[in-house]
Order: C-alpha cells, then sequence, then structure tokens
C-alpha cells in the first residue's frame, strides 16, 4: 500500500508543472525567477503600491498596483500578452490574484515569484 502512494505522490510531482504551465501560471521560486530575470527578454510587473515599489524593487520592473482601478487597461496596455510576464508583490498574494486575472484576459504564460519580494530578498525582512 504505501509503495501505491509513493508512485502516486511521485507522478503528483513530476506532472505538477506541467498542469500549471496549461493553465498558463507557473508559481517560480526566487532562484527559477533570478534566472528568468537575467535571460534579458522579460517583462517583469510589480503589483504592489506605489509606497512599496519606492522603497525597493526588482530593477526593471513596472509597477502597477493591482487595487488601482485602471489595474487591467494599463497592464494590457504596457505589456505584450503572448509574451511570458513575470510577476510579484510583496509575499504573494498580491501577484496570484492578478496572475490568475491575467491569465483570463489572455495573458499566455505568467511566471508568479513565490513568495513574492520577500523571498526574493529573505535578509531585508523587517
Amino acid at each position: 500500500m504505501n509503495r501505491i502512494y509513493l508512485v502516486f505522490f511521485t507522478i503528483i510531482l513530476f506532472l505538477s508543472p506541467q498542469l500549471f504551465a496549461q493553465r498558463g501560471v507557473i508559481i517560480s521560486s526566487p532562484q527559477a525567477f533570478e534566472q528568468l530575470m537575467s535571460s534579458g527578454d522579460q517583462q517583469l510587473l510589480d503589483v504592489r503600491t506605489q509606497d512599496e515599489f519606492n522603497a525597493g524593487h526588482l530593477e526593471g520592473a513596472v509597477n502597477i498596483d493591482i487595487w488601482s482601478p485602471s489595474f487591467m487597461k494599463e497592464v494590457k496596455s504596457s505589456f505584450d500578452r503572448s509574451k511570458p510576464l513575470l510577476i510579484y508583490c510583496a509575499g504573494g498574494g498580491r501577484s496570484a490574484l492578478a496572475a490568475e486575472d491575467l491569465r483570463k484576459k489572455g495573458f499566455k504564460l505568467i511566471y508568479d515569484l513565490e513568495g513574492g519580494i520577500e523571498a526574493f530578498y529573505p535578509d531585508q525582512r523587517e
């Protein structure tokens, strides 16, 4: 019986990235996110508030506050839906909401930074 569980969980772990990719949103570790950023051809979206963005952000990021009434309009006019979009917030909650909404609006592939910028720079947490 334990062997069946082991096989089942191994299959689930193996298929999880493919299932997320089919959905259009991939939860990305800070290390993988950094590699994607270094590719040079990224679209990087910070969905935090302007004050949070001003306090520190990832280089090359465009700030559009998820709670702004014009959020979707600004994102659609600023980013190419056919290209991968890298997205983050402070802890991962807001970017997950935004990523799902953007997927529904036609963005093909979205990489969401797991744990947000706080996970990217763990030594800078307050």
